[in-house]
């Protein structure tokens, strides 16, 4: 499970994106459509996208933990 702000791509993927982007000589290039999103969201909502890198951070927390203790169990 995850989201376009911790999103994960292959490195084709990316170095495609980029080798297009160069000839275009633009200040910002954009590997796919969520990093784009990424950068708008910090742009215009900084503090709503603190939120939800939090929340994400949170909810990761809780599923190591969880995880941990699945595993724990388990061993016993």
């Amino acid at each position: 499970m995850g989201s376009a702000i911790n999103a994960v791509h292959s490195v084709e993927k990316v170095t495609n994106a980029f080798i297009n982007w160069l000839p275009k000589r633009k200040f910002l290039g954009y590997a796919t459509w969520d990093s784009w999103l990424q950068y708008f969201l910090v742009r215009h909502f900084p503090e709503w996208t603190l939120l939800i890198a939090d929340a994400e951070l949170r909810s990761a927390q809780k599923r190591l933990e969880q995880k941990g203790k699945t595993q724990t169990s388990k061993s016993e």
